[in-house]
């Protein structure tokens, strides 16, 4: 997913968070706001585990890395 469909999601969050404050809302739009906010959570889903990904392996790469010197100042 594209920066620019990050962004149209997080704009359509807002509304929502807008739509939940107001006193009428018609259900169309609810039912809108609703599969878009899921979207955006699917998106950050996917996004926080691409980074949990990351963070492991830099882990382990960091891991390597002091193995590496432990064996070379030996």
């Amino acid at each position: 997913m594209g920066l620019f469909n990050v962004i149209k999601l997080a704009n359509d969050y807002n509304k929502a968070k807008k739509a939940l404050n107001s006193k009428k809302v018609e259900a169309s739009k609810l039912k809108g706001f609703i599969e878009k906010v899921k979207q955006y959570l699917d998106w950050l889903e996917g996004f926080k585990a691409e980074i949990e990904e990351y963070i492991a392996k830099g882990k382990e790469l960091y891991k390597k890395l002091q193995e590496r010197l432990k064996e070379e100042k030996k």
